[in-house]
């Protein structure tokens, strides 16, 4: 994939302008050269920090306005992307992506302010509009928790090695290029055109009962979308690292994340029950017998 140039901003409430004071409720990118834009916002219904930010306004505001931003978007880019049997997108070709980007962040009234970021070179958009909404949205360190999964990640990448399967597992990109994802072990059966099988290693362990939530939805959302869009592997596989301390709450939490992934068609596999994930990946050496063995019932 060619390293591109965005310029990016983030979307911010701003109940009272003449505080100055906003929280960051989306970040987006445009594409100058191939006039595309690409955005996250955060759900209507997840008020809480806002609340927690803004205490005497009612959370219904909130909820109001992140669904009227949402649908503002989703029309912006449906006429930009991909809305040229549109009279306003003919208009718009005569615009060129950079005019677009100042269009966006031009002051104008109201609770939503779009503010300019800068510019940005990324291999793959999707992956740093993620992070950065991990951070400037969800608020939640990178720093503190990457380093735990990357650890459980290189566990599973060693059993891979152990059960002679690694060649075919490979970090790889689910999806399309309107909307992907990158996950670490990946499975592309020969001469086909998409991932069949994708792993994902889940920590869950984080040290307060927020950040479970938090880390975990941004995954849930990641399934939902690639699901949204018809773009799911075949199948999806997360192991999950919990916390080790028996705090009841955020055991709790780390099990509402596992049963969301469950609904969400995930195949999550605990950390103490790592092995059943042999089942799933080994791969049959003779031709003509199955690809994968089929999962054992415990």
């Amino acid at each position: 994939m060619n390293i591109k140039a965005y310029n990016t901003g983030t979307i911010e409430l701003m109940p009272y302008p003449e505080h100055g004071e906003f929280c960051i409720v989306g970040v987006f990118a445009i594409d100058a050269q191939a006039r595309t834009i690409h955005y996250r916002l955060q759900e209507p219904r997840k008020t809480k920090r806002l609340s927690g930010f803004f205490p005497e306004l009612e959370r219904k505001l909130f909820t109001r306005t992140l669904k009227s931003v949402h649908e503002e978007w989703l029309r912006l880019a449906d006429m930009v992307n991909k809305g040229d049997h549109t009279e306003e997108f003919r208009e718009l070709t005569k615009v060129d992506g950079a005019d677009i980007f100042k269009a966006i962040v031009q002051p104008r009234e109201g609770m939503i302010r779009h503010k300019e970021r800068g510019t940005i070179l990324s291999k793959d958009i999707n992956a740093w509009l993620d992070e950065a909404f991990t951070k400037m949205v969800l608020r939640i360190d990178l720093d503190s928790i990457y380093p735990e999964e990357t650890k459980f990640t290189n566990h599973v990448s060693s059993l891979l090695k152990e059960w002679n399967v690694a060649g075919a597992w490979k970090a790889g990109r689910v999806g399309q290029e309107d909307y992907h994802t990158t996950f670490p072990f990946t499975y592309t059966p020969q001469g086909a055109e998409r991932v069949e099988r994708a792993i994902k290693p889940l920590f869950l362990g984080q040290d307060s009962a927020t950040k479970i939530l938090d880390h975990g939805d941004v995954w849930l959302q990641k399934v939902r979308r690639l699901k949204h869009f018809n773009l799911a592997p075949e199948l999806l596989i997360f192991p999950v690292q919990r916390p080790v301390e028996s705090d009841d709450i955020r055991q709790k939490h780390a099990d509402l994340v596992i049963e969301d992934l469950k609904q969400a068609g995930v195949e999550v596999i605990e950390q103490n029950n790592i092995a059943h994930l042999q089942h799933y990946v080994q791969i049959e050496a003779t031709e003509n017998a199955p690809l994968f063995t089929q999962p054992q019932a415990y």
